[in-house]
């Protein structure tokens, strides 16, 4: 047996292992999981041809783009053909380099083998129950806290009343995509505990989510990148001040964010490659801070925070119920630990953020961000404060089980 080959097979049993103990230590919680999250999609997944449809009255995005799109390219997997044109839209269109239409994501092939709305319910039952569980796994295996406490992590993110109503509306790249988040921070935190092969996984994820619609792998790209540098910080302080040690934590943390994108770039080229080609005609080159304002939240909308609306539009839903606002406030004043402090700054900064240019913040953030002023609908940075309200809503159980 060869070096490299020794390697990869050690590799390999490596992640088994560490996915088998979390198997086995935490089976009951996630069967618990799966099965109610089966039993909120049940009445979608036994009627035939009934799609998942909001009672808003605003229709899907399912009936007129998803629904052609994704049928299309089963057409062309099932007569042995690779859908890289789009001639129904238009003059034409090219498939590959448009980060919206989920072209290239792989789990697309369940439209070449079920009927198209029970493909639709079966994938939204599926990223709901994958959204519980990477938060889930987040909470137990990057922060160690009790069962019952990731589990009102996982439901607050899963079941956010954000993420399904984006889910009733269509809108399944987005929902699809931001499934991806949790998974793409708890493969860095592996990586920033010692394991590098954690940060090669978050890469994987963020890269799954480049099929799907492009601000989530953007913003999540964003707040893994955050995420990043406020664990370095600390020990690179440390190291100014003449602490030597701390230069091997430096390393080790510039190692794993290297490898986290090393491993996006590779795994997702056959996506970036195309879009870097067509991005020089990208007509949001020019937009305007207006423009990126679109659907911002108003803020006389911000009591629903605390109190739901009747207004049924999901750009300008922000309510995540008030157990997680309760969890989090409780576990912030007990610990005040510098992961709270992280969450707890996404969240607030998120919810600034959908205000649009109803703040500075908002001018402020496409100014020192590169690409923000390309993403409209500023609201929509609320589902990764909505992780962040999750995972502080985890911690506070955590304590109070405590």
């Amino acid at each position: 047996m060869t070096e490299s080959s020794s390697d990869a097979g050690t590799t390999t049993s490596v992640l088994s292992r560490i996915l088998l103990d979390a198997a086995n230590r935490d089976r009951l919680p996630i069967i618990f999981l799966a099965l109610v999250v089966l039993a909120f999609f049940l009445p979608s997944l036994v009627t035939p041809g009934v799609l998942i449809w909001p009672h808003s009255g605003l229709g899907s995005d399912i009936s007129y783009r998803h629904w052609p799109d994704l049928t299309g390219y089963a057409r062309n997997w099932n007569a042995g053909r690779a859908p890289v044109w789009d001639s129904l839209v238009a003059m034409g269109r090219p498939l590959a380099g448009d980060p919206t239409v989920l072209f290239l994501y792989p789990f697309d092939i369940v439209f070449a083998w079920l009927p198209p709305a029970l493909a639709f319910n079966t994938l939204d039952t599926l990223h709901v129950l994958l959204a519980g569980l990477f938060t889930f796994l987040f909470l137990r295996m990057g922060y160690n806290t009790s069962r019952p406490a990731a589990l009102v992590g996982a439901f607050t993110f899963a079941f956010a009343p954000k993420f399904i109503s984006h889910l009733a509306g269509g809108h399944v790249g987005l929902v699809w995509g931001v499934t991806w988040a949790p998974a793409v921070l708890l493969g860095l935190k592996l990586a920033f505990d010692g394991w590098l092969l954690g940060a090669a996984l978050g890469g994987l994820a963020l890269a799954l989510q480049m099929p799907t619609h492009l601000q989530m792998p953007y913003y999540t790209a964003v707040v893994a990148s955050a995420y990043w540098v406020w664990h370095i910080i600390p020990p690179l302080r440390s190291a100014a001040r003449g602490e030597r040690d701390e230069w091997q934590r430096v390393c080790w943390l510039v190692a794993a964010y290297a490898m986290w994108l090393a491993a996006f770039v590779v795994l997702a080229a056959a996506v970036l490659l195309p879009l870097l080609e067509l991005l020089p005609y990208n007509s949001r080159g020019n937009f305007s801070l207006a423009d990126a304002n679109l659907y911002a939240l108003p803020p006389f909308m911000l009591i629903t925070m605390l109190v739901p609306s009747n207004f049924q539009f999901p750009e300008w839903t922000m309510f995540m119920g008030l157990l997680p606002l309760v969890l989090g406030g409780i576990g912030w004043l007990a610990s005040r630990e510098r992961p709270w402090w992280f969450f707890a700054l996404l969240t607030v900064g998120a919810l600034i953020f959908a205000f649009g240019t109803s703040t500075p913040f908002f001018a402020l953030t496409n100014a020192l961000i590169p690409g923000f002023k390309m993403l409209r609908v500023p609201t929509r940075l609320w589902f990764f404060g909505g992780l962040g309200l999750a995972v502080l809503a985890g911690f506070g159980a955590d304590i109070v089980g405590n």
